[in-house]
């Protein structure tokens, strides 16, 4: 049988011990979810320009009120910001903790889309159409790896690269970015702490 909510609750009521297969083709919940490590076999770097602007990701995160994830973006084009951001939330910074926040049932990395929070990757992009800039070509550094959501965005957006520190992709956020030719490289911190 398909393992699908559905299925698997037919074969409870009637008593059905079937084999449960992945549907071809279509998304089950598994699937949807899944996490996986971005590619092992991508460009790293070390360079030291890299490290300063992922510091400077870094300084934008610190900034976040976000109990979940404190995440930070810089722009940057030919060495120099263009724009940098962090996660917030609207209408105020402290939406999540007077109202509570709609995340709190969920694990980290599930259901990212409910919240009342902007991600960085978002605020970056909103900020350069704010001021009237374009950032095709430019670089995006990040605290972590993006989500799907940010992902596409980063893609439809033209950077160039992504530089990031996290690890893990889901929904194959990578493949977006690989088939948009943003190249995902991770930058190295040395003997700086990896933010999760």
């Amino acid at each position: 049988m398909p393992d699908e909510e559905i299925m698997r609750e037919l074969a409870a009521k009637y008593g059905l011990t079937p084999r449960f297969e992945r549907t071809f083709l279509r998304w089950d919940r598994p699937w949807s979810l899944a996490e996986a490590p971005v590619d092992a076999a991508m460009r790293i770097t070390k360079d030291e320009l890299d490290k300063h602007f992922i510091r400077e990701a870094r300084a934008q995160a610190e900034r976040s009120s976000d109990w979940w994830r404190q995440v930070g973006a810089v722009a940057v084009r030919d060495g120099k910001i263009l724009a940098e951001a962090y996660n917030h939330h609207h209408p105020s910074e402290y939406s999540p903790y007077v109202d509570g926040d709609p995340r709190n049932e969920f694990r980290r990395g599930l259901r990212a889309d409910l919240s009342t929070a902007i991600h960085a990757e978002a605020a970056v992009v909103a900020e350069a159409a704010r001021e009237g800039f374009s950032l095709r070509g430019a670089d995006l550094y990040v605290t972590t790896f993006p989500c799907p959501a940010c992902a596409r965005l980063v893609a439809e957006t033209g950077f160039r690269r992504l530089y990031f520190t996290g690890t893990y992709s889901v929904l194959d956020g990578e493949g977006i970015l690989k088939a948009a030719q943003v190249e995902p490289i991770w930058v190295d911190p040395g003997d700086q702490t990896e933010r999760e």
